[in-house]
């Protein structure tokens, strides 16, 4: 009982993990040279995303530590 009941759930994750990774690497062309233009093409807006996201998370920090330390002065004074 407790081997059937661990197959099914092997298989259910493995039909998972399939319907995840065709999701995925579907959207890729098959011809190699292709898709290795479009995974670095990939690659070069995710880098960029990634760069604006940290300018953007470092301005943010800033403004709100100074915030933060301005209510605390408010606070105790």
């Amino acid at each position: 009982m407790e081997v059937e009941k661990l197959r099914a759930e092997v298989k259910s994750l493995k039909e998972q993990v399939a319907a995840k990774f065709e999701k995925y690497s579907g959207n890729y062309s098959d011809d190699p040279d292709k898709k290795m233009a479009e995974l670095m093409t990939r690659n070069a807006v995710l880098e960029t995303e990634l760069e604006n996201y940290q300018k953007y998370m470092k301005t943010a920090t800033k403004k709100y530590e100074a915030k933060i330390k301005k209510l605390k002065k408010k606070i105790k004074g």
